[in-house]
């Protein structure tokens, strides 16, 4: 079942031990043949939290790393030519959040904010009326050995970038 096409399936959904489990087929979205995960989260929760209406609530993110930034992590040739999949994810999402009238927080990597080929479909996520967060501007996993200064001008390079592709600062 593509979950971007239909409700969540109910089966799929539950309590075990205290925590919340959801299973998501993430190959419809990324399209690479990944196999459906199941998210849990790390603290158990008895009750869940209750907002207006007596809905559950939740903070949902999503941290948009791009194709490139997996290729350059593992090594792989070819990262340098900003290879993406934000042009086919993002619309994908975007439908899917707006069917179940969900807003989230889209945590942005700067360098993609940064090339002009994204900026439309990053700006369409803050006029969707989700949430804009930093998500570095290189997303390199060696960041925290970076001195404090240049952790500094790596996140204040990625706020540059995501204000001006999308209108707003993180």
């Amino acid at each position: 079942m593509n979950f971007l096409d239909s409700p969540l399936p109910s089966g799929e959904r539950g309590r075990g031990e205290g925590r919340a489990h959801l299973k998501l087929p993430i190959s419809t979205i990324a399209g690479d043949g990944a196999k459906s995960q199941t998210l849990t989260p790390l603290t158990p929760s008895p009750s869940p939290p209750r907002g207006e209406g007596n809905k559950t609530v939740a903070s949902l993110s999503l941290d948009l790393d791009n194709k490139w930034s997996y290729q350059k992590t593992h090594g792989d040739a070819g990262w340098e030519q900003w290879p993406s999949y934000l042009n086919v994810l993002v619309p994908r999402v975007l439908d899917f959040l707006k069917q179940r009238d969900l807003t989230i927080t889209w945590f942005v990597v700067g360098q993609d904010a940064a090339l002009p080929h994204h900026r439309d479909v990053l700006k369409s996520i803050a006029d969707a009326g989700h949430e804009i967060g930093n998500h570095s501007f290189n997303h390199e996993p060696w960041l925290h050995l970076y001195p404090e200064s240049e952790i500094e001008a790596e996140l204040a390079k990625t706020e540059e970038a995501i204000e001006a592709a999308t209108g707003v600062r993180p």
